[in-house]
């Protein structure tokens, strides 16, 4: 099946693209409030300018106090005030907007999830298709084809999904991969022993396959997130090859989506949803904890996988706490910077304490372990 950690990423991803969204919809709405009172100004010229910059100032704050406090519009305004309906406008469309942006972030989301298990599938197929077609390439690479060729799980999905590649597309990236020098094996080339052989397969995937610019061209056409998924897909494949057992390769790991999925998914959309409905309270965990540095100078990818840590801990029972940690450092450390690591995990160890002070943590079943 499909690795969750593959899954905390995507929802990572899709989160940050959502924060994005949001705080462009946020500008265009008091954009939208600047117009209008532009519009105002023409109609009364410049004598009233002076009154009517007052209201656009005072209704841009208005505007800013309801979203960013989460409260309502007559606690800012009353209905009286003749900016009432400007501000009512401008809150209304970006909630709208908002809503348009979660859900169409949420579709694309899952997609996507979907979209890298057939891509991945696609990658290994080629990699097979090159041994059926090049002597050299099967004579080099044999044990790690057998591996992946003799999978029945691997072959029946295959099939299954109709993985297809054309005869002439598998020769033309062949003559591409034989100019690689150092990638391609030589004519009767055989290394020594299963583990030689395997890390140069690695080599080819991880130097060829993902770095190749026609063969990147190629995925790029059909993903149009290609910069954001080839990541994660190349982790799956080379951690697929780097688990290959040559004495029990029937039973290889592999990132395929399977009976589980429909419980997976559920996990994926329910995190997105929870993230977004519990983020105001995530934040002021974050806030009370930060105690180097304002909030606001935390890295946006490190905050939001602290959120997303907090929303598993909090909201997922089954899930225990030291998994959901090590899960987003492990992907900090792909995903964010150098020190962004350590930072989440000091962070995450306190909030996780004051969590379980608060009761807020409640586990049972498999998240009761190692859960202290």
């Amino acid at each position: 099946m499909i690795n969750r950690r593959i899954l905390r990423i995507k929802a990572m991803q899709s989160i940050y693209a959502f924060k994005q969204n949001e705080e462009s919809d946020f500008n265009l709405s008091i954009d939208k409030i600047k117009s209008d009172f532009k519009d105002e100004l023409n109609i009364k010229g410049k004598v009233e300018a002076e009154n009517i910059k007052e209201k656009e100032l005072f209704s841009i704050d208005a505007f800013k106090k309801i979203i960013n406090e989460n409260t309502t519009i007559s606690d800012v305004v009353e209905e009286e005030n003749k900016s009432y309906k400007i501000i009512e406008s401008a809150v209304y469309r970006y909630k709208e907007k908002r809503k348009e942006d979660y859900l169409r972030n949420k579709r694309k989301m899952l997609a996507e999830a979907e979209g890298i298990y057939k891509t991945y599938l696609e990658v290994i197929d080629i990699l097979i298709k090159f041994g059926e077609e090049d002597e050299s390439f099967s004579l080099a690479f044999g044990r790690v084809l057998k591996c992946l060729k003799s999978n029945y799980q691997l072959s029946r999905i295959i099939e299954e999904k109709s993985v297809r590649w054309e005869t002439a597309q598998v020769r033309s990236w062949l003559k591409l991969l034989k100019k690689e020098e150092g990638l391609y094996p030589k004519s009767e080339t055989k290394f020594e022993d299963f583990e030689s052989e395997r890390a140069q397969f690695r080599l080819v995937v991880r130097d060829f396959l993902f770095k190749n610019e026609v063969v990147i061209s190629h995925f790029e056409e059909d993903d149009l997130n290609w910069s954001e998924n080839k990541s994660i897909l190349r982790s799956m494949v080379i951690n697929t090859i780097r688990e290959l057992d040559e004495e029990d390769f029937e039973d290889a790991p592999l990132y395929l989506l399977s009976k589980n999925w429909e419980e997976d998914k559920v996990f994926f959309q329910q995190l997105y949803e929870f993230y977004v409905a519990g983020e105001i309270e995530y934040e002021e965990y974050i806030e009370e904890k930060s105690k180097k540095w304002s909030v606001d100078r935390i890295a946006a990818v490190d905050k939001i996988l602290i959120k997303l840590a907090i929303c598993e801990m909090i909201n997922f029972p089954n899930i225990p706490v030291k998994v959901s940690i090590n899960e987003y450092i492990e992907v900090a450390k792909n995903y964010s910077t150098p020190k962004s690591a350590i930072y989440i995990n000091g962070m995450l160890d306190e909030i996780s304490k004051k969590l379980q002070e608060l009761g807020k943590i409640r586990k049972s079943g498999r998240g009761l372990i190692d859960n202290k």
